[in-house]
């Protein structure tokens, strides 16, 4: 199937009528992370056009903003959000003449659901113990963003008080359970957004375990990508981890002698015990030089329907790609699962890139002995 660019659509009020933008240069999306231990930042969409003589409606900050295979409520979207900042940037040469600056540019800035988390706060919020997703939702979201998870599933926390960010707070809850957020598509029903929260590795999504694969080589019925790129640095060979959870006393647990390589790990854990075994969890799992988080990117170019990877889930349903699916990967010979922790979509007028994250997750990390340049026989990719 040929590649066919993405429509780039912008509407005053939800569910209006969405005018579709001309001149369209580049579209940069970024939703997730690149590392397990990272915080989950806003997802982000950098859109770089020509300008037009005039718009029927002036770009504004607030507006609401998709990417879309059509200029339609349900046609499949790889982002949905509202515009953050218009820029406007004006070049040389400019032709008097004809009233024409070729290289004249607006960049539009716009974040999805997790940047309405972004904005909001809590101040002197009641966190109990025992929190449930759905009481997380009415402290958190204040019904701005339309969230969709497992809701019967507790986090287990102790009892805090919490002054701050929103998203500062769910971002320790996700790392208490190792669960993942992500945007997703709300069909321009929702006033700031659609994503989904605490679905875990092991069971997100049920029966998906390698429903998308990749391979070196093209082999059939996989995505062949075009470059695996390993980001190791000692920040993946950490030889201690302190647990910090608020209420508790740090948990550290650690290997070998001093000096240590230390990883800070917030969380809310419910009690001594419960933070003590999770930096023993992370331990064995952080504590080897071998294990290396990488990226892999393919483009439309070598892999035609590669776009379809960076496509939201529409709300309620499992049937496109989210962070924190295992998937499959076959790196010269050898096929491994892997865990997305963040995906990089760039679209321009010929062609599309997607880029994914794939760093070592709690129960399933990467290892290669660079000594062998990659030739895997006596290690794995995948571990256990």
């Amino acid at each position: 199937m040929a590649y066919t660019t993405p429509t780039v659509n912008y509407c005053a009020t939800v569910n209006g009528t969405y005018t579709s933008i001309t001149g369209v240069q580049s579209v940069s999306i970024n939703r997730g992370r690149q590392r397990f231990q990272d915080n989950f930042p806003q997802s982000s969409c950098v859109i770089e056009l020509i300008p037009a003589a005039s718009y029927a409606l002036p770009f504004a900050i607030g507006q609401f903003i998709d990417v879309r295979d059509a200029n339609t409520a349900f046609s499949p979207a790889y982002f949905v959000g509202v515009i953050t900042d218009v820029e406007r940037k004006y070049a040389i040469p400019y032709n008097s003449s004809t009233g024409l600056a070729p290289a004249d540019r607006i960049i539009i800035t716009a974040t999805g659901a997790t940047g309405a988390l972004g904005a909001a706060s809590l101040s002197g919020y009641a966190l109990p113990a025992g929190l449930t997703v759905d009481t997380l939702y009415n402290a958190a979201y204040s019904n701005n963003v339309y969230a969709a998870t497992d809701r019967t599933t507790t986090v287990l926390n102790s009892a805090q008080t919490f002054t701050g960010g929103a998203f500062d707070l769910i971002n320790g809850l996700l790392k208490t359970l190792q669960w993942f957020i992500d945007d997703w598509d709300n069909n321009r029903m929702a006033t700031s957004g659609a994503l989904s929260i605490g679905r875990s590795v092991t069971y997100f999504p049920q029966g998906r375990n390698g429903f998308y694969s990749f391979s070196d080589n093209g082999t059939i019925g996989s995505f062949k990508y075009s470059d695996l790129q390993y980001l190791n640095s000692v920040q993946n060979s950490f030889t201690e981890v302190q647990v910090v959870a608020p209420g508790l006393a740090t948990q550290t647990e650690s290997s070998g002698t001093a000096p240590f390589n230390t990883l800070v790990y917030n969380t809310y854990n419910a009690s001594t015990s419960d933070a003590n075994s999770l930096a023993g969890y992370v331990l064995q799992t952080q504590s080897s030089s071998a294990i290396t988080p990488y990226t892999i990117s393919t483009n439309t170019n070598i892999a035609p329907t590669c776009i379809s990877l960076s496509v939201l889930a529409a709300v309620l349903t499992y049937y496109e790609l989210h962070l924190g699916e295992v998937i499959k990967i076959t790196f010269r010979g050898t096929t491994v699962d892997a865990v997305i922790q963040g995906i990089n979509t760039t679209f321009y007028p010929d062609y599309a890139t997607v880029q994914m994250f794939l760093a070592p997750s709690l129960g399933i990390a990467f290892i290669l002995n660079s000594s062998t340049f990659g030739v895997l026989d006596t290690n794995r990719l995948g571990y256990p």
